[in-house]
């Protein structure tokens, strides 16, 4: 039996790109329980996504600050969570 929770975390990814949104690794967990957005990033991006990365600035629930990956469409785009004054 083949495992198609890949494909379909993937997909949720797509979408979510797709709709605008911009995602971080923990957003990708929480919202669809992936551990690997890194990986469905790859898959996009080698089926053609114009996927665009940047490193953001975010408080740890320490309240330390965090460097994390921000993928999504639109280079400008920000995230909620982004720290600016870091």
């Amino acid at each position: 039996m083949m495992d198609h929770s890949a494909n379909t975390g993937i997909a949720k990814v797509r979408a979510a790109l797709q709709r605008g949104d911009s995602l971080t690794h923990m957003d990708a967990l929480r919202r669809f329980g992936l551990w690997s957005l890194a990986t469905a990033i790859h898959s996009l991006k080698g089926q053609g996504m114009a996927i665009h990365s940047r490193l953001i600035n975010v408080r740890t629930s320490t309240g330390n600050l965090s460097r994390v990956a921000l993928y999504s469409l639109d280079p400008e785009a920000s995230h909620p969570d982004e720290v600016c004054d870091a």
